[in-house]
């Protein structure tokens, strides 16, 4: 006995997986387009020669950063071995966090990190973005939601 595939035996299953299946795909390439879509704007003072400002970004947060036509967004936060609130540890942890940010047609993904030997902090386009602090600390007691997460950072330019 030979085998065939499905669509050389049964084309009418082949075209009604092809009909349910166009929407989903279509579907799934606008989402992917979306995906790093700017959200609500979180005011950054307009560009002075020197100056500098600490903000928090959370997920779902843009930083827009008037005169320099820059976007940041908090991706994701890759890891966090901070020693909670409640726990005797020997090590007081670290935190890496990853960003996107836009500019001038260009989507660059980057990484800031508290642990030793990594960047804390990246210049882009003459402004230094420097990694401060994951808000809130770890506790034993209380889990902390994604909706929670704040990534304090400071900017020099």
């Amino acid at each position: 006995m030979v085998f065939k595939p499905v669509w050389q035996t049964n084309r009418k299953f082949m075209n009604n997986c092809l009909i349910k299946m166009v929407p989903f795909l279509l579907g799934s390439i606008i989402g992917c387009s979306k995906a790093h879509e700017l959200s609500a704007d979180i005011p950054v003072p307009a560009k002075t020669t020197n100056g500098s400002d600490t903000v928090n970004i959370g997920f779902n947060d843009t930083l827009r950063i008037p005169g320099h036509n820059l976007y940041l967004m908090l991706d994701t936060i890759y890891s966090d071995s901070r020693c909670p609130v409640g726990v005797e540890c020997i090590w007081a942890g670290a935190f890496e966090t990853g960003f996107i940010l836009s500019y001038a047609d260009a989507v660059q993904p980057f990484s800031l990190s508290t642990y030793p030997g990594r960047d804390a902090d990246t210049t882009v386009q003459g402004i230094t973005i420097r990694l401060l602090d994951l808000l809130p600390y770890p506790d034993i007691q209380k889990p902390v939601r994604r909706s929670e997460v704040r990534v304090k950072l400071g900017l020099v330019w």
